[in-house]
Parts: structure tokens; C-alpha cells; sequence
């Protein structure tokens, strides 16, 4: 047995990602998604049996243009970000700058950013020594619980992943204590892709219409009813087992007599 990809993982620093997760087989998704959220990764095949720690976090990139990953999927993944192309048109020159200077040099590209990403780097450390100590009143618990009703989530997920994610949101803050602002920023990035739209339940009067039609419309009558009917004053009456036959165009529709004697009656 070779050793598994998932085994030589990078860790929280480098989490794997996976470009174009939509367009996955649904059960190479599955398993990536078991194991991340498990920590163990299991290979079953013939005759071989074998388990593995795997602990990471897993980050996909899909446009939902060329196809979407079914609920059950999406609900899996905890965090969703929109990426949307600058509007701005200063931040837009700014960004091809920075492309043309990586192009011509990436070592000194890079260089220049490290004192940014060694200062978040150092904050992210400080962030994960405070996390499990940051807390979360019952007051704030029960507005993320609103926010998932009025959200028509399914499950109970999108609510463990907002209190996770604002006990971070406070951590990253050097804060102890969550607040409201904490889970408000980050409710959005857990509801995005978990929110179902509802429709609004009938109204009164239109159930009373509609109980009202189907009580007089004939053709949602049972037909041993319509049968049993007497015929009204000033109709044809003929023979209940020698059915009349009226012509109306190509077609032929009989009518009269029990619909269980037209049974063997071709047009």
C-alpha cells in the first residue's frame, strides 16, 4: 500500500484545494468530504483494508455557470466566499501592475509582501492560542438561530459553522468574548450557499375556491357518481348498454351508459 495522498497533506497552512470541485465524480466529492470532516480516511478494495489520519481542510472552487454541486454537497462545505472580478477601476489598474511585475520577477514579487504575510501569520498563531477560550452567550446562540430560520436552512450545520466561525472571527480580533458584529460578519459566508427560498403558504380564500371547485366540477367527480346521475329535462335518453355516438371532427366521443361499458369500444 502506497502512502495516500490525503496522509501527506501540508496541514492547516497549506490546505488542499480543489479546482473545479463541481465537475468531480459525486463519490470522489464524498470521500474527501468524510474525511476532512472525520479525520480519518479509509481505503476499501479487494482484500485490502486500511485507515489513515487525514486531518485538513478542504477548499473548492466551482463556477456555477458550468454546472452545481447537489445540496448534500454544498451543505458539507462550511464557508462559501463570492469572488467577483474589481469594479473599481483604480484597483483594476493596480492588479494588472502586480501581474506584470510577477511575470518579470516572482522571487522579488513575493519578497516584497513578506513583512504583510509574516504579520498575519503572526496574528493567525495568536488567533488558534485564544480560539478555545473564546465564547459564546445564549443571547447571541439564539439570534444565529434566527438568522438560520429566516435563512429556510436545512439541518442544524449552518448553525455550529456561524458560532465556529465568530469564535474565530473574535480570536482573530484578540478578543475572548464573541459579539454581535462577530456573527453577523460572518452569517453571510455560512448562509450563501445553504439558503432555500420558501413559497408563501396559500391564502384562505384561495383553499376555499379550490375546495369549492373540485366539489363542482364534473370531471373531478368519481365517474359512478356522474353515472348515477338523472338525466335533465329536455335531453337524449337512450339505452344505458347501446352507448350514443356523437361525431366531432376525426374523432368519436361516446357518451351515455356506464364508462366501464365503453371499455371495448374503438374510434
Amino acid at each position: 500500500m502506497k502512502e495516500p495522498l490525503l496522509k501527506n497533506l501540508g496541514g492547516p497552512e497549506l490546505p488542499p484545494s480543489v479546482d473545479e470541485v463541481n465537475l468531480l465524480d459525486d463519490h470522489v466529492v464524498d470521500v474527501l468530504l468524510d474525511s476532512a470532516a472525520m479525520g480519518v480516511n479509509t481505503i476499501e478494495r479487494e482484500g485490502i483494508s486500511f485507515s489513515h489520519p487525514a486531518r485538513f481542510t478542504l477548499v473548492g472552487t466551482m463556477n456555477p455557470e458550468e454546472g452545481e454541486l447537489r445540496p448534500q454537497f454544498l451543505d458539507r462545505f462550511g464557508l462559501c466566499v463570492e469572488v467577483k472580478a474589481e469594479e473599481d477601476r483604480e484597483a483594476r489598474v493596480v492588479t494588472m501592475e502586480r501581474r506584470e511585475a510577477f511575470d518579470a520577477d516572482p522571487v522579488a514579487f513575493c519578497t516584497g509582501f513578506q513583512n504583510e504575510i509574516r504579520r498575519v501569520r503572526e496574528q493567525t498563531g495568536q488567533a488558534r492560542r485564544l480560539l478555545h477560550r473564546a465564547a459564546v452567550s445564549g443571547r447571541l446562540r439564539a439570534l444565529i438561530s434566527e438568522l438560520c430560520g429566516q435563512a429556510n436552512v436545512a439541518g442544524h450545520r449552518a448553525d455550529l459553522i456561524i458560532e465556529q466561525a465568530a469564535r474565530a472571527m473574535a480570536a482573530l480580533a484578540d478578543r475572548t468574548d464573541v459579539e454581535e458584529e462577530d456573527i453577523l460578519r460572518v452569517a453571510p459566508f455560512a448562509l450563501r450557499h445553504r439558503q432555500r427560498e420558501m413559497p408563501p403558504p396559500p391564502r384562505q380564500e384561495e383553499k376555499q375556491e379550490n375546495r369549492q371547485n373540485h366539489q363542482h366540477d364534473p370531471a373531478k367527480q368519481d365517474p359512478r357518481q356522474q353515472g348515477n346521475e338523472e338525466p335533465q329535462e329536455g335531453s337524449a335518453r337512450g339505452n344505458a348498454s347501446q352507448p350514443q355516438a356523437k361525431e366531432n371532427g376525426d374523432s368519436h366521443e361516446f357518451s351515455g351508459g356506464n364508462p366501464e361499458d365503453n371499455r371495448d369500444v374503438q374510434t
